[in-house]
C-alpha cells in the first residue's frame, strides 16, 4: 500500500511537474508572441506616424510601413485565433492604414481597410459587447467609413453608418467605467464616447446640409452642442468635446436662410473657444485647423452679405494659420483641401477690392490654387467635392480674365469649368452647392458671350440660369440660389437694353425687384439686401431716362441715394460701399447735365464734388476695379469746373487724382485708352503748374505725358486708329507745352529743340502756336531776323485771332532787345530794325485790341506787367497806349 502510494505520489508529482514544464512553456510562448507583436506595431504602425516622416513625398513609404505587418498579423491569428487582445490590435492597424490610405490613395481602397477592421470589431462586440473599448472602436470605424461615402456622395449611405455608429456607442459609461486607459489605446486611437458622439452627429448635420436639409441640420448640430456642454468637464482630454466644430457647422446652415447675425454670432462664439482651447493645448495641429476653418466660414459669410473687405481680412488670417499647418502635413486630406479652398477665398474679394500692387499676383495665385485642387481631384478622382472645388477656382479665374478683357482665356477656364460641374450635378443631382456653383458658371460664360457679341447665346445661358433658380426655389427659400436668379433677371435686362428693348428691360428689373423683396428677414439685415435694391433702381433710373421719363428717372437716382448714404452709415468699415455711393453721385451729376437743363448745372456740379468728396480720407490701395474708371472721369469733370472758376489748386488736385485712378486702373486692365487719359491728364497739370508760374514742376509733368504717349507706341502697336491718333496728338502738344516752360526757365534751346519735335511728333504740322514759340526763342536767342520772318510768315495765315497777335507783339519787343544787342551789324542798320520792330509791335498791340483781347482790366494787367515787353517800355505811343481808353471793334471800324 505505501509502495502504491508512493507511485502515486511520484505520478501526480511527475504530472505537475510536466503540468508546469508546459505552462512555463505556454507562458514563454505568449510572451515571445506579445513582444513580437509589440516589435511589429512600434516598428511598422507607430513609427509611421513619425513627424520625419510626414513630408510631401513619403506618402508611399508610410503607407508600405503600414502594409508591412500584415504577414505577421496572419501568423500572430493562427496561432491565437481567439485572442480578442489581439483582433483588436489586427482591428486598429487596419483603421491606421485605411486612414493613411484614405490620404494618399483613393476611397475605395479605404474603405476596404475600414470594412475589414469593422468585421473584426463586430466579432470583438458581439462576444463581448459589455467591453466600451470594443464598442467605442467600432463606432470610430463605422463613422471613417460614414465619411467616406460622404465623400462619394452617398450622404445616405453615410448617415446610416453615423447612426447605427451613435447605436453601437450605446448608453454612455460613467467615466470610471470607460476603459479609455488601457495599454493597447492611445490618444490618437480612441476618444471618449461622448466625443464620438458628437462627431457622428456633427457629420450626420453635414450631409443633410449639403442635400438642403438645413433645418434638420441645424437639429443635429444642437444636439451636439447640447451633448459637448453635458460631457466637456467629465472627458477633458477629449479635442472632440471641446472642439466647436457644431457651432461653426451650425453657423454655416444657417447662412442659406439669410440668417447671417445668428450666423456670425456662433462663429465668434466658436473662435472664442478655440482661444481657450488654445490655451490649454497649446498650438496643435487639429485646432490650428478647426480655428482656421470657423475664420474661413466667418469670410465666406461676409462675401455673401457684400462685405469684401472684412472677407478678405478673414481669408488672410485663415491662410495664414492653415497652409502652415497643411505644409507641415502635406499628406493629410483634410488640410489640404482646406488650405487649396483658402488659396481661392483669398482671391475671391478680388472682384470687389483692389488692392495695389496684388492685381498682377492674382493670377499666379490662382493657378497655384488650381494646381494643388487638381492634385487632390487625381488623388481621388470618385470625390465629387474635389471636382467642384476645381470648377469653382477655374470660375473665379475666367471672372479675372473678364475684368482683364482676355475673353478667350476666360471662356477656356468656364468650358473647363462647366465640364467638371456637369459630371458634377449627374452624378449628385441633390448637392445644393454643386447646383448652385453650377448656374453661376453659366452666368459668367454668358458674360463672356454678351462680351464677344454673341447676345443670343449669352441670353440662352441667362434663361436656363432663371429656370434652374427658380426650380430650386420652389423647394426652398434659399439666399443662393434667389441671389443667382436676382443676378440674372440683371443680366437679362442689360441684355435687353443692349437692342434698346426698354419694355422688356423694364420688366425684367420689376421681376428682379420681386425676387429681392423675397428674401427671408434674416438676409434683410446684411448690407447686400439694400445694395441690391439700390442698383436696381439705378438700372431703373436709367431706363427712365431712355424712355424720356427724365422726371422718374430721378426720384428713382433719389431713393437708392438714401440706400447708399445708410449702407455708408451703418457699415464704416467698408470702403466699397462708399465708393458705390461715389459712382452714384457721378452718374447724378452726369444725368443733370444731360437731362436737366441748363437750372441742374449747379446741381450736377454738387453731385460731382460729393463723389469727390466720397472717397477722400480712404486708402487708394482699396479702390474697388470697376470704380477706378468712374472716379478717374468724375475727377477729371471737377478739375474742369475748377479750372473753368479760376480756382487752380482745386483743379491741380482733381487732376492729380484722376490721373492717379488711370493709373490703378492701368495696374488691372492694361488698355490703351487708360494711358492717353493719363497723359492728357499730365498735360494739363503741367499747364496749371505753368499758370502758377511753377516751370520746374511743369516740366516733370510733361514729360511723364511724354513717357506714357510712348508706352501707348511701345506697348500697344495693335491699337484703333483713334486711339493712336490721340496719343500722337497728346504727344506733340506735350512737347509744344515743355518747350514753352524750358523758355520761362531760360532753357532757350532745349525750349527750341521741343518746339521741333512737337512738330515732327505732329506729322510735320507746324501750327501757329508752335510758329510763335519758335519765333519768340530765336528773338531770346539773338536770332532776331530769323524771328521776325517767322512771325510774318505766321501772321499771312488764316485764323489768327486776338491771342495770336499779342504773342506776335512779345515776338517783336523781344526781336527789338536782341538787335538792340546785335553789335554785328551798323549802327544806322540796328536803329532803323529797332525801331521798325517797335512800330510792329505797336501794330500788333493795336489790332490785339481791336480783336478784342483786352476787354477787362486784368487783360491790361497783365499786359502792364508782361516782361516780353520791356524793350517797349518808355516808348511815348506805349505808355499812350497803356493809359488809352479801350475801343470796341465796332469803334474803330466807325472811326
Amino acid at each position: 500500500v505505501v509502495v502504491t502510494l508512493l507511485g502515486l505520489l511520484s505520478s501526480i508529482a511527475l504530472l505537475s511537474w510536466k503540468n508546469a514544464e508546459v505552462a512555463s512553456q505556454r507562458d514563454a510562448a505568449v510572451a515571445n508572441l506579445r513582444s513580437a507583436r509589440n516589435a511589429v506595431w512600434e516598428s511598422f504602425v507607430k513609427i509611421s506616424d513619425e513627424e520625419r516622416l510626414q513630408a510631401e513625398g513619403l506618402e508611399e513609404l508610410r503607407l508600405d510601413l503600414l502594409k508591412a505587418p500584415e504577414p505577421y498579423y496572419r501568423e500572430f491569428l493562427s496561432q491565437t485565433p481567439d485572442d480578442p487582445e489581439l483582433r483588436l490590435e489586427q482591428a486598429r492597424w487596419r483603421m491606421r492604414l485605411g486612414s493613411n490610405v484614405y490620404d494618399a490613395a483613393t476611397r475605395a481602397e479605404a474603405l476596404t481597410h475600414f470594412d475589414r477592421a469593422r468585421e473584426l470589431l463586430e466579432s470583438l462586440v458581439a462576444q463581448q459587447p459589455d467591453v466600451p473599448i470594443y464598442r467605442r472602436f467600432l463606432a470610430k470605424t463605422l463613422g471613417a467609413t460614414g465619411q467616406i461615402y460622404a465623400d462619394l456622395d452617398d450622404f445616405s449611405r453615410a448617415n446610416e453608418k453615423y447612426r447605427t455608429a451613435i447605436a453601437t456607442l450605446g448608453q454612455l459609461p460613467d467615466m470610471e467605467d470607460d476603459g479609455r486607459d488601457g495599454e493597447a489605446t492611445s490618444a490618437d486611437d480612441l476618444e471618449s464616447a461622448a466625443g464620438l458622439h458628437v462627431k457622428m452627429l456633427a457629420l450626420m448635420g453635414d450631409n443633410l446640409q449639403r442635400i438642403g436639409e438645413f433645418d434638420a441640420a441645424r437639429g443635429v448640430y444642437t444636439e451636439a452642442m447640447e451633448m459637448q456642454l453635458t460631457y466637456r468637464d467629465q472627458y477633458v482630454g477629449d479635442l472632440a468635446l471641446w472642439l466647436p466644430k457644431p457651432k461653426v457647422a451650425d453657423a454655416v446652415a444657417l447662412l442659406p436662410d439669410g440668417e447671417y447675425r445668428e450666423a456670425l454670432e456662433l462663429l465668434e462664439q466658436a473662435l472664442r473657444d478655440m482661444e481657450m482651447l488654445q490655451i490649454s493645448t497649446g498650438d496643435r495641429d487639429d485646432v490650428q485647423y478647426f480655428r482656421a476653418q470657423a475664420i474661413n466660414q466667418m469670410g465666406v459669410l461676409y462675401t455673401d452679405s457684400s462685405r469684401p473687405h472684412a472677407a478678405r481680412r478673414c481669408f488672410q488670417e485663415a491662410y495664414s494659420l492653415a497652409v502652415p499647418v497643411a505644409d507641415r502635413r502635406p499628406g493629410n486630406v483634410m488640410f489640404a483641401e482646406l488650405a487649396a479652398d483658402l488659396k481661392n477665398n483669398i482671391n475671391v474679394p478680388l472682384s470687389q477690392v483692389h488692392v495695389a500692387g496684388e492685381t498682377e499676383d492674382f493670377v499666379k495665385r490662382q493657378q497655384a490654387a488650381i494646381v494643388a485642387a487638381q492634385r487632390l481631384l487625381e488623388r481621388n478622382p470618385d470625390v465629387t467635392a474635389n471636382r467642384v472645388s476645381l470648377a469653382r477656382m477655374r470660375r473665379m479665374l475666367a471672372v479675372h480674365y473678364l475684368a482683364q478683357q482676355a475673353y478667350v482665356d476666360a471662356r477656356a477656364e468656364l468650358a473647363l469649368a462647366e465640364q467638371h460641374m456637369r459630371k458634377a450635378t449627374e452624378s449628385s443631382p441633390d448637392v445644393v452647392a454643386y447646383a448652385v456653383q453650377e448656374i453661376w458658371i453659366m452666368l459668367n460664360t454668358a458674360d463672356v458671350l454678351f462680351a464677344q457679341d454673341d447676345l443670343p447665346a449669352a441670353v440662352e445661358k441667362c434663361e436656363w440660369a432663371v429656370r434652374q433658380a427658380r426650380a430650386w426655389l420652389d423647394r426652398r427659400n434659399n439666399v443662393y440660389f434667389r441671389n443667382a436668379l436676382i443676378d440674372a433677371l440683371m443680366r437679362l435686362s442689360q441684355y435687353a437694353g443692349a437692342v434698346e428693348d426698354w419694355p422688356t428691360a423694364q420688366q425684367r428689373l420689376v421681376a428682379r425687384m420681386e425676387a429681392i423683396e423675397g428674401h427671408p428677414d434674416g438676409f434683410r439685415q446684411v448690407p447686400m439686401f439694400r445694395d441690391l435694391k439700390a442698383s436696381t433702381l439705378q438700372l431703373m433710373a436709367q431706363i427712365a431716362f431712355r424712355t424720356n421719363d427724365p422726371q422718374r428717372g430721378f426720384e428713382l437716382q433719389e431713393q437708392a441715394l438714401a440706400l447708399r448714404k445708410e449702407l455708408v452709415v451703418d457699415y464704416p468699415d467698408e470702403p466699397h460701399l462708399v465708393f458705390y455711393l461715389s459712382a452714384l453721385h457721378e452718374t447724378m451729376s452726369a444725368s443733370l447735365m444731360e437731362y436737366g437743363g441748363l437750372l441742374s448745372i449747379g446741381k450736377a456740379a454738387e453731385h460731382a464734388l460729393a463723389s469727390s468728396e466720397a472717397v477722400k480720407g480712404i486708402d487708394a490701395q482699396y479702390l474697388p476695379i470697376d470704380r477706378l474708371e468712374g472716379l478717374a472721369n468724375s475727377e477729371s469733370y471737377l478739375a474742369q469746373f475748377a479750372r473753368g472758376g479760376n480756382r487752380i489748386d482745386d483743379a491741380l488736385q482733381h487732376l492729380q487724382n484722376a490721373s492717379r485712378f488711370a493709373h490703378l486702373l492701368y495696374d488691372s486692365r492694361r488698355e490703351s485708352s487708360t494711358l492717353v487719359f493719363r497723359a492728357d491728364c499730365e498735360i494739363q497739370i503741367g499747364e496749371l503748374h505753368a499758370e502758377k508760374g511753377q516751370h520746374g514742376a511743369a516740366v516733370l509733368s510733361f514729360d511723364a505725358a511724354l513717357a506714357l504717349g510712348e508706352q501707348v507706341v511701345l506697348e500697344h502697336a495693335g491699337n484703333e486708329h483713334a486711339v493712336n491718333e490721340r496719343a500722337r496728338q497728346l504727344r506733340a502738344r506735350a512737347y509744344l507745352r515743355r518747350g514753352q516752360s524750358l523758355e520761362n526757365l531760360g532753357q532757350y534751346r532745349e525750349a527750341l529743340a521741343a518746339i521741333e519735335q512737337a512738330v515732327e511728333v505732329g506729322g510735320g504740322e507746324d501750327p501757329v502756336e508752335s510758329r510763335i514759340a519758335r519765333a519768340r526763342l530765336q528773338a531770346r536767342m539773338g536770332e532776331h531776323a530769323k524771328a521776325v520772318t517767322q512771325i510774318v510768315a505766321t501772321l499771312a495765315l488764316n485764323g489768327i485771332d486776338a491771342t495770336d497777335q499779342l504773342h506776335a507783339a512779345d515776338v517783336y519787343a523781344l526781336a527789338k532787345a536782341a538787335a538792340q544787342r546785335d553789335l554785328a551789324i551798323d549802327e544806322a542798320l540796328r536803329s532803323q530794325l529797332v525801331d521798325d520792330y517797335a512800330a510792329k509791335a505797336m501794330e500788333r498791340l493795336r489790332a490785339a485790341e481791336v480783336d478784342g483781347a483786352l476787354r477787362d482790366e486784368t487783360a491790361w494787367e497783365r499786359l502792364r506787367t508782361n516782361e516780353n515787353l520791356s524793350s517797349l517800355r518808355g516808348l511815348p505811343a506805349f505808355e499812350q497806349f497803356l493809359n488809352h481808353p479801350n475801343p470796341t471793334k465796332e469803334q474803330s471800324f466807325g472811326d
